[in-house]
């Protein structure tokens, strides 16, 4: 029997925390927390979904009212969650009724028998949930209009009313899915072409220069701090911002330290220790600036590893 693909909105979890995309959807906190919550709740009534469909249907009329309201409200819970996170993802707004009629008339259904069954469109209809006739695959209900002589009985195949739902259920997420894949395989195109490893092409010159105490010793040194800059730039231009990447975001700030240190701090230290301090904040210097580098080459093959 199908169902509602768990795969399907584990995949749309992996997309929502990538880095760049969690920045983005972060920016505007009641879409976020609508996206989490949609996702929690399909996930959450799915299960329960299966549940219904794995366990033994009670004997006793009181778990079957409790076995078979549950599983209609888990339906209109799968319904409005994957409507939620369509909203939430790109303001877009999924019309059941014109696209998915089948699943629109299971909507229909669980909204007579376990939504509004006493006052059923405006007080208009009236629905009765025929006790003796409920089984785990089917059962059946009446509706009652006043203006009608007769009432009408509507049987309800639930093994059915399940598929379709999860069809439709399915349907979206794929789509959702499908247009995720998109915007993330365009965002590694825009930035794929930019190898951030080649930022750092001439680190290893600079430290040779400013650990040898060479002519070019400030030159170089202050060139290194322009690497750091190009890679902060490039962070926030892929990612939105320094925090976004926590790995980088934590570097820098130990590097901008050293940085400050060697600048500023030096001047306070006394003459006959300065020179050895400073030797030992540029080996750090450039520890850090190599593991920076590192961080680099890792993005570049994130990068380019996507699609091949």
């Amino acid at each position: 029997m199908d169902t509602v693909s768990f795969d399907t909105i584990d995949k749309i979890r992996l997309h929502i925390d990538r880095i760049e995309k969690r920045f983005v959807l972060l920016a505007d906190r009641k879409k976020w927390l609508q996206l989490t919550a949609a996702l929690d709740v399909l996930e959450d009534s799915s299960w329960a979904v299966v549940y219904y469909i794995e366990s033994d249907y009670p004997s006793d009329v009181r778990g079957k009212y409790l076995f078979t309201y549950g599983l209609l409200q888990a339906l209109f819970l799968q319904q409005d969650a994957v409507k939620s996170i369509n909203e939430a993802l790109f303001d877009k707004s999924v019309d059941i009724k014109q696209n998915y009629p089948r699943a629109h008339l299971v909507r229909e259904m669980r909204n007579d028998v376990s939504g509004h069954p006493t006052t059923r469109n405006g007080g208009k209809e009236f629905i009765y949930l025929s006790q003796h006739s409920m089984e785990k695959d089917s059962f059946e209900y009446m509706k009652e209009i006043p203006e009608n002589s007769e009432p009408l009985f509507i049987p309800v195949d639930v093994f059915a009313t399940i598929e379709e739902n999860a069809k439709y259920v399915n349907a979206v997420l794929e789509n959702t899915k499908d247009e995720l894949d998109k915007e993330f395989r365009e965002y590694i195109d825009a930035h794929r072409g930019r190898e951030m490893k080649k930022i750092f092409s001439t680190l290893h010159y600079a430290r040779e220069k400013v650990v040898l105490n060479s002519p070019l010793k400030a030159q170089m040194y202050e060139n290194t701090k322009t690497m750091v800059s190009k890679c902060k730039d490039e962070i926030i231009q892929r990612f939105g911002s320094l925090k976004s990447a926590d790995s980088y975001y934590y570097l820098f700030e130990d590097i901008d330290k050293i940085y400050s240190l060697i600048d500023t701090g030096l001047n306070l230290i006394p003459q006959t220790i300065r020179s050895d301090i400073e030797k030992y904040l540029i080996e750090v210097l450039f520890i850090n600036l190599e593991k920076l580098e590192q961080y680099s080459i890792e993005t570049d093959e994130y990068f380019n590893s996507i699609g091949e």
